[in-house]
């Protein structure tokens, strides 16, 4: 947010308000199904490990999980790419081509840790396997956020819109 913040034009605070938008959901998301699963006691900490085999023991709840990471990632034509490429946009148009590069680099580099979690999820074997079985309102969270980042990434010329109402006042 701060790359677009520099750029000081309309677009980056449209940019900003919308990034804000979507980054919230996408981390809604993802730490709700992390923390279902600690409280759960199905897994005992934060490590990657614990996501290995999640595709196959819970393929919704899986899926659920690889929309918000390749959307936090950035990976098109996602919601979370939408997000970047106006911060980047609003960076540039600032003049500030030098730092939207090094954004769009560190953004790359990014993309390895949240795709970690995905290559855990599919294509690891599960050390232990765990019952996976969430609460109604846990299920109700993960669908609707899972929604509302396709919902985005669909109509996100909506979102824009809305985003740059918000960011007038």
């Amino acid at each position: 947010m701060l790359v677009a913040f520099v750029g000081a034009n309309e677009l980056s605070y449209r940019s900003i308000a919308f990034y804000m938008f979507v980054y919230a959901f996408m981390n809604l998301g993802a730490f709700s199904i992390l923390s279902v699963l600690i409280s759960k006691g199905n897994v005992p900490d934060e490590e990657l490990v614990n996501f290995a085999g999640l595709g196959k023991r819970n393929p919704l709840l899986a899926l659920a999980m690889l929309i918000f990471m390749f959307s936090l990632a950035g990976i098109p034509p996602l919601a979370g790419f939408v997000a970047k490429f106006y911060v980047f946009m609003a960076a540039i148009k600032g003049g500030f081509l030098w730092l939207a590069i090094i954004a769009i680099i560190n953004s790359a580099i990014g993309c390895y840790y949240y795709i970690r979690v995905v290559y855990y999820m599919y294509f690891k074997e599960a050390e232990n396997e765990v019952d996976i079985s969430f609460s109604y309102n846990s299920n109700i969270c993960i669908f609707i956020t899972s929604i509302l980042i396709i919902a985005i990434t669909i109509i996100s010329p909506v979102f824009l819109a809305l985003s740059n109402t918000l960011a007038l006042y």
